[in-house]
């Protein structure tokens, strides 16, 4: 288990925490700063179950966050930010029989979210989104392959953004795609 809760400014943040072997990963940050750059890794091999929180008040922030599960295990990724002009990039992979959620709810404006979400093998890849935001970016990725299902929810209520989604099943699989926005001026990409 690691935590950090740094109140600064132009910080950098790089954490790691590796799990091996019916372990727990467990990595807590809870910032309130500005121009800084947050890098998480948690990863769990082998029945054990790897969780990243963050949940920072900060502006002009980058946060780059992977969660990395295999074999039976789970992986869990939350992001609850409230941040203005901030870069976050969110990735979880699952695979062999597990599960990966990511789940973001931010609050913010002029803010780019980069969520993948991949599960191979009989696993179950979630994503959800819903921020209220202006003048963002959201770009998302699902994909589950075999007998997997790759479900991904977009609820924003925002101005002017842009949301780029794909969904993608392979070999019986399912692929669900659902976005409910209430926005002005926005763009809706979707592939499934």
């Amino acid at each position: 288990t690691t935590t950090i809760t740094p109140e600064q400014t132009g910080s950098t943040i790089s954490e790691t925490t590796t799990t091996f072997s019916t372990g727990t990963g467990t990595t807590t940050i809870t910032p309130e700063q500005t121009g800084s750059t947050i890098s998480e890794t948690t990863t769990t091999f082998s029945a054990g179950t790897g969780t990243t929180t963050i949940t920072p008040q900060q502006t002009g922030s980058t946060i780059s966050e992977t969660t990395t599960t295999s074999s039976t295990g789970t992986g869990t990724t939350t992001i609850t930010p409230e941040q203005t002009g901030s870069t976050i990039s969110q990735t979880t992979i699952t695979p062999s029989a597990g599960t990966g959620t990511t789940t973001i709810t931010p609050e913010q404006t002029g803010t780019t979210i980069s969520a993948t979400s991949t599960t191979s093998s009989t696993g179950t890849g979630t994503t959800t989104i819903t921020p209220e935001q202006t003048g963002s970016t959201i770009s998302e990725t699902t994909t589950a392959s075999s007998i997997g299902t790759g479900t991904t929810t977009i609820t924003p209520e925002q101005t002017g953004s842009t949301i780029s989604e794909t969904t993608t099943t392979f070999s019986t699989g399912t692929g669900t795609t659902t976005i409910t926005p209430e926005q002005t001026g926005s763009t809706i990409s979707e592939t499934t």
